[in-house]
């Protein structure tokens, strides 16, 4: 590792941190592990936005009627 810094070279810091964790005989972590993050795929963050989504529109659509009804009570 020196001889690669005294040329100049500097080491990606995967690899340094590859290298620290397998001396000190820890696990080396994927970043999505690093951060916190479930292990949700692509496929599974669209279907959960579809959904947020049309539960959004469920709710509008459930207060205009709400609103509407009031309007109608009222006059």
């Amino acid at each position: 590792m020196l001889s690669e810094l005294e040329f100049g070279e500097a080491l990606h810091i995967g690899a340094i941190l590859f290298a620290h964790c397998a001396f000190h005989g820890k696990k080396v972590r994927s970043r999505r592990e690093r951060q916190g993050r479930l292990a949700v795929g692509r496929l599974a963050r669209c279907k959960l936005a579809e959904a947020s989504a049309r539960r959004g529109l469920l709710e509008s659509v459930a207060n205009v009627k709400m609103q509407t009804s009031r309007v109608l009570a009222i006059s």
